[in-house]
């Protein structure tokens, strides 16, 4: 009996393996790609280059509020980017009592799984008993 090479067989039999990731890395790859490059150039194709927004009262207050907070933050980046990294590192760290118990449960269910498997070509099955 010659022997087979399990590695093709592997990627392209497990669907939630290897040939799922593929396409959605390939995937992904296509979509930053495109919008990086393509979509840039049909907005200047269809909008021109003059494109006149026509905006309301409401929104250039906002507008000029949120250019004013922009400005005044960029200005104090000395002292924002420090705040905001303690700030990260201080909300990260409360939840550190949480994490053995809420991302990785402790469950003991007295159950165990058993995989077996037969050697290439065997039609028989294995009987288990307890």
């Amino acid at each position: 009996m010659p022997k087979r090479d399990i590695t093709k067989s592997r990627c392209t039999a497990v669907i939630g393996g290897c040939a799922i990731s593929l396409a959605v890395g390939f995937s992904m790859v296509a979509s930053y790609f495109l919008s990086t490059t393509l979509l840039p150039v049909l907005c200047i194709w269809l909008l021109g280059k003059e494109h006149k927004s026509s905006e309301g009262f409401l929104f250039g207050q906002f507008k000029k509020a949120y250019g004013g907070i922009v400005w005044a933050t960029v200005k104090a980046r000395f002292i924002v980017v420090p705040a905001a990294l303690a700030g990260v590192i201080i909300a990260a760290m409360s939840f550190y009592p949480f994490l053995g118990r809420e991302i990785f449960p402790s469950v003991d269910t007295g159950q165990f799984a058993l995989r077996l498997r037969a050697p290439a070509g065997r039609d028989e099955r294995i009987p288990l008993h307890s």
